[in-house]
């Protein structure tokens, strides 16, 4: 298992691994090793140079002479050779001290330098973190749009609910207000009704109070009548038969008389009875409407 130690310096790898290579500055390192490397490319090709002259120099003259000829000569040779190859070892000493100094330098700083493998896995997994981050935001973003658009419709619809809900209002008003118009018209035209329905009945009342009167008048004297025809009929027993069946006549005429005003008083007396109950029906019901309003 890993030791939260390590972990710890794990964690703060690609941290470190970030400054490092900033301090490092490796654009400046590059003109530097642009430079160094121009330099030894300068010093191979002066070096290349060097050896072809040297090699040049070297080779033996063709000139023919004696042995003594040829042994100065070669002598000379050898005497003229000796810088050169001299001036040569001097020439790869300080291109080999050059190069290893070059690359002494250049192998501490990159022996110092963490390995930038975390911090590109870092950089990576941030990447990638982003993506789905921005992702993320895009979705979110969408949802809220459309939270947004749903919250304006909401407020429309409570708007239109609000608006309608005043309307309501009006309406209602305006219905009660009509109501109660019509209401009082109703109460008027009742009223006249009923006024007039209580005159039409006080003056058939009074109507069938006169005929009733009329009626017990003319019965009241069918009766005297009645009555002294048959005081008549009495004091006339001697009478001729004549006038007796006469008088029977009279009698019988008069006792039919009596009983159609009988059955018309009542008939009247009925009607009487009638309009009583039907007035006081309509004085109810006035009374009644009376109290609602």
């Amino acid at each position: 298992a890993m030791s939260p130690a390590l972990k710890l310096s794990q964690r703060w790898i690609p941290a470190s691994c970030l400054e490092f290579w900033s301090a490092f500055d490796l654009q400046t390192k590059r003109s530097e090793w642009d430079e160094i490397g121009l330099k030894i490319a300068q010093s191979q090709e002066a070096g290349a140079k060097s050896r072809k002259k040297l090699l040049e120099a070297a080779q033996p003259s063709k000139k023919e002479g004696d042995e003594e000829g040829d042994k100065e000569t070669s002598d000379a040779n050898s005497a003229k050779l000796l810088p050169l190859y001299k001036a040569e070892l001097a020439s790869l000493g300080k291109r080999a001290k050059y190069a290893e100094a070059s690359f002494m330098n250049l192998y501490r700083k990159l022996m110092e330098a963490p390995d930038p493998a975390p911090l590109l896995s870092a950089a990576s997994s941030a990447t990638s973190i982003l993506a789905d981050g921005e992702a993320e935001i895009r979705r979110l973003k969408q949802e809220l749009e459309g939270d947004h658009a749903e919250l304006e419709r909401m407020r429309d619809l409570h708007a239109r609910s609000a608006r309608l809900e005043a309307r309501n209002t009006e309406l209602e008003k305006e219905m009660e207000s009509k109501l109660a118009e019509i209401m009082q018209l109703r109460a008027k035209d009742l009223e006249k009704e009923k006024e007039a329905a209580l005159a039409a009945a006080a003056a058939r009342e009074q109507q069938h109070a006169v005929q009733l009167e009329q009626v017990q008048a003319t019965l009241s004297a069918l009766q005297r009548l009645h009555e002294r025809t048959e005081s008549s009929l009495y004091e006339l027993t001697a009478s001729r038969e004549e006038q007796a069946e006469v008088r029977a006549k009279e009698l019988d005429s008069l006792n039919e008389e009596m009983e159609r005003s009988a059955t018309q008083v009542a008939q009247l007396q009925r009607e009487r009875a009638a309009m009583a109950g039907e007035l006081s029906t309509l004085r109810s019901k006035a009374e009644e409407m009376g109290e609602g309003e």
